[in-house]
């Protein structure tokens, strides 16, 4: 078979070595251009190391604000905030949705101030009721539902009574209150606790126990009845009952706002 020349001089001894020359040359060319590269980056993230974790950066001070009854140490161990964390490795995002899993903390703001510095402002939740466990127990209630510490009884004294069908174990359990009833009388309570001047009234109870209704009990009128499904235009019926009645010198015992016509059982102030 016939080869042309320039593939007989390509076989050549001499021209295979001068290409594997090449070959080898162009590889250590590229594998020093690798290892300068890898040790730059090596280099930078050495330098950035050594900053990140400079005593300089140290967090050295922790401020808390905004708490009330929740104390500091509880914020700082649910933050899982600690002596030896630095102000660039600090994860503010992951900080805040730590300490937002508090059950009495609605809402919480993690900032850094100087270079040694950590200032966490914390807004609590508020309880606007207490839930009456049928084993006698007492659990504070915010207005959204969730149910909060024992330790938020301790400032709020007066709150009305929210009487359940559950017992201690029940409720203790949750973050939560997932009962649409109980849910609904937060509502009401919420609403009614705004009312206008002329028709405020001292809630003393909600009784959520009842099958048909919703029950009110405040310091003036023995029994407000609602629906189990919350109506805001129940209660502006019973704050114009209520109006109406103080208008004319009496007050009511009974007021069943469950249905269009309000069924009303006054006496006389």
């Amino acid at each position: 078979m016939y080869v042309p020349k320039n593939q007989k001089a390509a076989r050549r001894p001499e021209v295979t070595k001068a290409r594997m020359r090449d070959f080898f040359r162009s590889f250590l060319k590229t594998l020093a251009l690798v290892v300068a590269f890898c040790a730059i980056i090596l280099g930078i993230s050495l330098f950035m190391r050594r900053i990140m974790y400079s005593e300089d950066y140290r967090i050295k001070s922790i401020e808390i604000r905004g708490n009330n009854s929740v104390d500091e140490m509880s914020i700082t161990k649910r933050g899982g905030l600690h002596s030896n964390m630095y102000y660039y490795t600090v994860d503010l995002k992951e900080i805040k949705r730590k300490i937002e899993t508090h059950q009495d903390i609605k809402e919480c703001l993690v900032e850094k101030r100087l270079n040694d510095k950590l200032i966490i402002t914390v807004k609590e939740r508020e309880p606007i009721a207490v839930l009456k466990t049928q084993d006698q127990h007492s659990l504070p209630i915010d207005d959204q539902g969730h149910i909060l510490s024992e330790q938020k009884l301790e400032n709020h004294s007066n709150l009305p009574a929210v009487i359940t069908k559950y017992t201690f174990n029940d409720l203790r359990s949750r973050t939560k209150c997932t009962d649409e009833k109980i849910l609904t009388a937060m509502k009401y309570l919420k609403l009614i606790k705004h009312g206008p001047e002329r028709t405020f009234l001292t809630i003393k109870s909600v009784d959520t126990t009842k099958e048909d209704a919703i029950i009110i009990k405040t310091a003036s009128i023995d029994e407000i009845l609602l629906e189990q499904e919350y109506s805001r235009d129940a209660v502006a019926k019973v704050f114009e009952v209520i109006k109406a009645l103080r208008d004319q010198g009496r007050n009511a015992v009974k007021i069943d706002a469950r249905y269009e016509d309000v069924a009303v059982i006054c006496k006389y102030i």
